[in-house]
């Protein structure tokens, strides 16, 4: 169906039954879902407001409309692979299973949440935002070659795999898993690269001027075979 300014209150969950187009304002207040199932959203000139959720399992890939703000909340929840819409997020959620693959540079500001079995898939686009936290245990991986693919001084709960066969930079920040397969990698100068689990390297070349990493596990850990500037075993197990 097709609307101007969709307003969806109640306190409760609104499920469509068809594909839905929203001119102007979709306004999902706190409390309040919107459940797009597999149907798609559409819109050129869509302004979200509210801070309620909004769930697409739609394996679109024009799921939702690009380059939007989002203030609500979105929750990608097919079992199946999804395109991940490129646009700003305040709380993104990936669910289910399957790879959830950007289509364009993506900004979280608020929650970042990766469930065990998926796959956040940024490709060579940019993950960007002040992102003020993670949750999950699943993984995010980017081929993005610039200084900063991943924002840095943050805590990443799920594994983060650094994939480009080109020259990567490792932001600092903490990491559970952390692999770098591929080609050769930069770590960060400045700041602190900690890692409380597997440290997997790849077989590439290293820059290491100035960095520092710090094993920082509360269980056994291995610290691979390579060349370090500053390293740091704050771990707190056997």
């Amino acid at each position: 169906g097709g609307y101007n300014v969709l307003m969806l209150t109640g306190g409760n969950t609104k499920t469509a039954t068809a594909n839905i187009t929203v001119n102007s304002t979709l306004h999902i207040p706190s409390g309040n879902t919107f459940n797009l199932s597999t149907f798609t959203l559409a819109g050129a000139s869509l302004i979200n407001t509210g801070t309620g959720t909004l769930i697409t399992a739609s394996t679109s890939g024009t799921a939702l409309p690009t380059g939007r703000s989002w203030t609500s909340a979105v929750s990608y929840q097919s079992a199946n692979a999804q395109t991940l819409i490129n646009g700003t997020y305040q709380n993104l959620d990936l669910q289910s299973a399957g790879n959830k693959s950007a289509n364009g540079a993506v900004t979280v500001n608020g929650i970042l949440s990766i469930a065990s079995g998926v796959t956040m898939v940024m490709g060579t686009n940019q993950l960007s935002g002040t992102i003020s936290s993670t949750s999950g245990t699943g993984t995010l991986s980017t081929a993005n070659t610039g200084t900063t693919p991943i924002p840095s001084g943050r805590t990443w709960s799920f594994a983060v795999n650094y994939l480009s066969t080109a020259l990567q930079t490792i932001v600092a920040g903490n990491y559970t898993d952390l692999t770098a397969s591929g080609g050769s990698r930069t770590l960060a100068s400045s700041g602190t690269i900690g890692i409380s689990g597997v440290f997997t390297p790849g077989a590439g070349t290293y820059t290491v001027t100035g960095s520092t990493v710090d094993f920082n596990g509360s269980g056994a850990q291995t610290i691979p075979a390579m060349t370090f500037n500053n390293l740091i075993s704050s771990n707190t197990g056997a």
